[in-house]
């Protein structure tokens, strides 16, 4: 899935592309309805691009979480920041 696929390259971040924003990005709703999220977040991603440090990002639901500071709300499907422990 997204959160794990952007963890994975978190990972290995440093030692292949330390100098570059990774944004990994998806849609609730694929790009075929009328109604679907995945323009947005493809647009949230490109600022991300050009505004974010070097690192790996998750962009949807409009933000642009850290890959090691996201989760996905089990109850609403949302994507939100990890509660601080």
């Amino acid at each position: 899935t997204l959160i794990e696929t952007a963890s994975y390259l978190g990972g290995r971040h440093a030692e292949l592309f330390p100098e570059k924003v990774v944004c990994v990005v998806g849609s609730m709703r694929p790009e075929k309805f009328v109604d679907t999220d995945a323009h947005f977040n493809v647009g949230v991603a490109f600022g991300a691009l050009s505004l974010a440090s070097p690192g790996v990002y998750v962009c949807m639901n409009g933000c642009v979480f850290p890959h090691d500071k996201v989760c996905r709300d089990t109850q609403t499907g949302l994507f939100r920041p990890v509660a601080a422990a």
